[in-house]
């Protein structure tokens, strides 16, 4: 990736605290840009520096004009400089116009399916997100039309029908074999595709909220959608 230099950046306003680090608006060339800075390190015992350096590495294979684009590293801070989406994330978005017409929600979730279909059959690598969800999807808006772009791909790693993966803490989005830490395929990206499918439809509700306010537990919610076959609830049943 490109080397940027951190006095190049004009830093603007916070947008968020993601999973390793803060990202803030900042200007690049006269043009807006979103900056990812890495947290303070001296005590990295979540893997900070590893979802970094992971992301940095899926980001510089994954280019395709529905996936976020890698702009340039900054060394020192440790910083990715990525493309910005004016509009924020999918769930703030779905929050805010949930009155959109069918069509946009339609458009929004082929770009994520091309996006996804781009990663998964890539000669090499073939890759799967692991973490697929409406906040790690942005969306902007080109020519009047609006447009959704995968990002955070800090769990992303090259497909492996043997490899395995972490638990998660948040169920929402993650499939059973996920939330049981099973064998890893591209079908983890599918469901979590299937579940922003149901928030477009429903983009005033959240997944599995009416079940989390009954059963309380986030454990519970997980259990049940692994051993129960819980699924989100839908409001035409």
């Amino acid at each position: 990736a490109q080397h940027l230099d951190w006095e190049s950046l004009e830093l603007g306003k916070q947008l968020g605290v993601g999973g390793y680090g803060t990202v803030n608006k900042a200007m690049y060339k006269g043009l807006p840009v979103a900056v990812k800075q890495l947290r303070d390190l001296t005590s990295d015992a979540s893997g900070s520096l590893s979802m970094f350096l992971q992301e940095c590495w899926a980001m510089t294979f994954l280019q395709h004009d529905r996936i976020i684009e890698m702009i340039g590293v900054c060394y020192k801070p440790m910083a990715m400089i990525l493309e910005f989406c004016e509009l924020g994330d999918l769930r703030s978005f779905l929050d805010k116009y949930h009155n959109m017409e069918i069509i946009v929600g339609v458009r929004i979730l082929l770009d994520v399916a091309h996006a996804m279909e781009y990663a998964h059959h890539r000669l090499w690598p073939s890759m799967i997100h692991k973490d697929l969800k409406s906040p790690n999807v942005l969306i902007t808006e080109k020519n009047g039309v609006i447009e959704a772009k995968v990002a955070d791909l800090g769990l992303a790693e090259v497909f492996s029908k043997r490899g395995k993966i972490a638990s998660v803490d948040n169920p929402f989005w993650a499939a059973p074999e996920i939330l049981q830490a099973g064998l890893c395929s591209k079908k983890v990206d599918v469901w979590s595709f299937g579940i922003m499918m149901w928030e477009c439809l429903f983009p005033t509700e959240f997944p599995y909220k009416r079940e989390l306010d009954e059963l309380k537990w986030m454990s519970v919610l997980s259990n049940n959608i692994c051993s129960l076959g819980l699924r989100p609830y839908t409001p035409l049943d």
